[in-house]
């Protein structure tokens, strides 16, 4: 919690929970998301091609990241 993935190939959806957003993690098509990112205040989901172990971490605020 709290933490946010610098990621170059992302996509940016809506979702109403953690859930939706790691079931359009598990279901994306476009690339192999590795990771998922969820912010709450906004309902906003990012999925990501990358992980910690590809990429740099950084802090933010209402996050919440989640790899697989």
């Amino acid at each position: 919690q709290g933490a946010s993935l610098f990621s170059v190939t992302k996509k940016q959806l809506g979702a109403g929970s953690r859930e939706e957003c790691a079931a359009k993690c598990e279901e994306d098509k476009e690339f192999t998301c590795r990771a998922f990112q969820y912010h709450s205040k906004e309902q906003q989901c990012v999925i990501m091609a990358e992980n910690k172990k590809s990429s740099i971490i950084i802090r933010m605020r209402d996050v919440v990241l989640f790899e697989k």
